[in-house]
């Protein structure tokens, strides 16, 4: 994982200088340190290499959470240093080797250095299976304290020395650490931990039985998820610790029976150590989750609700918290801006978009910099400030910046005058990049996939087109390597969902953090052309109603109209994937679309149908509201199964393959998986067992991957791999074929093309 420079650079100061030096080379383990350089005759160029799956899996990322509560990068307390964690996966280690590196913001040029690495390859409860997380400095910018675990370890919090780089642990909880702060001399924290099992109530429960109804209120879990043992809610505790070497004290433990979707905690405390903010908070066990003000020395917590609204307070997991100093805290919830002083009350209010991300003060400590995120479908956007003025806070004013660099879907940091983040483009792969907002430079910090320079990457660029009645949409159109193919090409649609799919982002294996069954790069290289479909800037408007569906295959068929009218594409020869969400968008367009898609795959996603609904009783007003309200007995009944999926998975004749990462997601595909074989459609459904919902291990990745990869190319291609250890698989495969066309044999009727 190679830093390098090159070309022209800004430092902190606006400086502009060249450079031509290398800097560290980063592997594991040990991050040694090397040179490399390349010398090639005049008018030679190195011959490109085609991408693979484990390309993809070995590219170097810049860890991000989307998260603004634990950022892609950190500054310290001064500015006068930034940090990162970077990752790549390992598969024939399976893990993923995480590097916490640290940059000098007064010499952007000086390479930077990395204190340590840490492997984690994956864990079903974090989508993300970060080694290293939350990152703060402390003690000024000579120590960083963070949220660490390994494979075999509950997260804790740990303290890494910038200098010496020794490391040390400074929690010992016996449960794992979700979230935490720090104060600024490292001394005191408060962090947010889940709450030990209820062993005597779990042997209770298993000795005598029990109603499901004492679980919690309204089935919050799957049937299946209780068939599994999981019968009681986890719980989650916040603790203070008024020294490092205390014993923690209990602040405050959530009523457990109000914990059926447990919100993520949060934790952000005030610089001295003396007050903080936590999320969730319930003053009434019937209540709504809020945001709660503590006075640490009183050990009193004030519910912030008669602040900030329900609305508003829901939203804190997506926004920020910041200090100043001792005397106020400022709490951007979903629409506005707050601040109070450490008794609660209101000092001052300002109206804050959603489309803004808060970064931090500017140098004069009286101005918040903002960046403006998903303003017109993409991450690129102007800055804006809102200034601090006597009784209260200006209107948010927009700063004068032609174009913001740096991409918004990862959360920066600011110095004040530096802003710190990820610079990419849909062919150009993520660097973490420094601009100086005042003179408008841009500085690149690193260079982390020099591979990548050396691969055949197939051309992106964006398309637009017009969805009847809602307006422009506009997709990303990946083309085959080989430029020969670009006419009546096959053609893969990948759908994709707001806000992380329209940012521009680097594409190669998927866009937006997606890491389960995309193999975009690779598929351009095997002749495919794809078709990046991201959720329209009108989707939210939809969510869940009926029309919701219907809408987006009307976005999915206007854009392949598109591309069918130039001559692009072989419409007979369109393949839909869709992970999530968009599982449930590519399913209910096989029922419908016309003519109908050639292959598809559905991943770890919610179908709306009857059993999935069925099995997750909490879930059902928002199975109600996709449909209508209606319901699917009673007087209802026939209308709802007219607008559902369920009547219509008879109409699916696409071969499917289906993804599930957790024992859950089994029963929910029952349905599917029966009316697909007793009409012999050809269906695989893979497993993986453990995994997050999104995709982190590199071996499940590699499986699944190969398995998108694999299948694509034999129901579109017609193409078999030749690797011996796919004898199996497509044994596998060709059985259902022959199924499948036996059938329309027997019937005499026309086989689909």
């Amino acid at each position: 994982m190679p830093f390098a420079r090159g070309g022209l650079q800004v430092d902190a100061l606006g400086r502009v200088r060249r450079s031509m030096r290398h800097g560290a080379r980063l592997c594991r383990p040990g991050l040694a340190v090397a040179v490399v350089a390349v010398f090639l005759l005049p008018g030679q160029a190195a011959e490109k290499t085609p991408v693979t799956i484990e390309d993809c899996i070995r590219m170097v990322r810049i860890q991000n959470r989307f998260n603004p509560h634990d950022r892609s990068v950190t500054f310290s307390v001064g500015g006068t240093r930034f940090a990162s964690v970077i990752w790549s996966g390992d598969v024939q280690r399976n893990t993923n080797h995480h590097s916490l590196v640290v940059f000098e913001a007064r010499h952007l040029s000086r390479p930077p250095q990395t204190l340590l690495t840490l492997d984690r390859s994956h864990d079903r409860y974090d989508p993300h299976s970060t080694a290293i997380a939350q990152l703060n400095f402390v003690r000024g910018d000579s120590e960083i304290a963070f949220l660490g675990r390994t494979d075999n370890s509950a997260p804790q919090v740990h303290v890494v020395n910038v200098v010496t780089k020794r490391r040390r642990v400074i929690t010992k909880h016996p449960t794992p650490i979700r979230a935490y702060d720090i104060s600024d001399d490292g001394t005191r924290l408060v962090f947010a931990a889940d709450a030990p099992r209820d062993t005597e109530a779990y042997i209770a429960l298993r000795r005598d039985g029990f109603s499901l109804l004492t679980l919690a209120p309204g089935f919050p879990r799957s049937l299946s998820q209780i068939a599994l043992g999981q019968w009681l809610s986890p719980r989650v505790q916040f603790f203070a610790l008024d020294a490092v070497d205390d014993q923690p004290r209990l602040l405050y433990e959530p009523p457990p029976d109000h914990n059926e979707y447990r919100p993520r905690p949060y934790v952000w405390m005030s610089p001295s150590g003396q007050h903080a903010v936590i999320y969730p908070y319930r003053e009434q066990p019937s209540g709504a989750a809020s945001f709660a003000l503590v006075d640490l020395a009183a050990a009193s917590l004030r519910d912030l609700g008669s602040v900030l609204s329900t609305h508003d307070a829901m939203a804190g997991t997506m926004r920020r918290v910041l200090w100043l100093g001792d005397d106020a805290v400022v709490v951007l919830a979903r629409s506005r801006l707050v601040e109070l002083s450490p008794d609660g009350t209101v000092l001052g209010t300002a109206s804050v978009d959603t489309g803004w991300d808060l970064l931090g003060w500017d140098q004069t400590g009286q101005r918040l910099l903002f960046v403006g995120r998903d303003k017109a479908g993409a991450s690129r956007a102007t800055l804006a400030a809102l200034a601090k003025r006597t009784g209260g806070w200006q209107a948010l004013e927009p700063l004068d910046t032609d174009s913001f660099p740096l991409n918004t879907q990862y959360h920066g940091d600011t110095n004040g005058r530096l802003i710190v983040g990820v610079k990419d483009a849909l062919m150009v792969p993520p660097e973490l990049a420094a601009y100086d907002h005042r003179t408008g430079h841009t500085f690149t910090l690193t260079h982390l996939n020099p591979y990548l320079e050396q691969a055949r990457l197939g051309n992106v660029e964006t398309i637009r087109w017009t969805v009847p009645n809602r307006g422009m949409s506009l997709g990303y159109l990946v083309k085959p390597v080989d430029q020969t193919a670009w006419r009546h090409a096959p053609v893969i649609v990948l759908l994709r969902s707001p806000p992380a799919a329209r940012n521009r982002s680097f594409v190669l294996d998927s866009l937006g953090g997606e890491l389960s069954g995309s193999a975009v790069q690779v598929w351009a290289n095997r002749g495919f052309m794809v078709l990046v479909v991201p959720g329209p800037s009108w989707e939210s408007t939809v969510a869940n109603t009926p029309e919701e569906p219907s809408l987006i295959l009307a976005n999915i068929e206007s854009g392949l109209a598109v591309l069918e009218e130039s001559g692009l594409i072989d419409r007979k020869r369109v393949g839909v994937t869709g992970w999530s969400r968009n599982g449930y968008h590519a399913l209910y367009a096989l029922t419908r679309a016309q003519p109908p898609f050639a292959a598809a795959s559905i991943i770890d996603n919610v179908q709306y149908l009857l059993v999935d609904c069925a099995q997750v009783p909490a879930f059902w007003d928002d199975c109600q509201k996709n449909w209508g309200g209606l319901s699917p007995w009673g007087s209802d009944s026939h209308t709802w199964f007219e607008r559902s999926l369920d009547r219509a998975l008879g109409q699916i004749d696409t071969p499917l393959l289906i993804q599930a990462h957790y024992p859950g997601m089994l029963p929910a595909y029952a349905e599917l998986l029966s009316a697909l074989r007793s009409r012999r459609v050809p269906v695989d459904p893979y497993f993986f067992p453990g995994a997050a919902h999104n995709l982190q291990s590199p071996r499940h990745r590699l499986t699944a991957l190969t398995a998108h990869t694999d299948w694509f190319e034999f129901w579109l291609l017609g193409r078999e791999d030749p690797d011996p250890n796919k004898r199996s698989q497509y044994k596998r495969w060709r059985r259902l074929r022959d199924e499948w066309q036996a059938r329309f044999k027997s019937a005499s009727s026309a086989f689909p093309e």
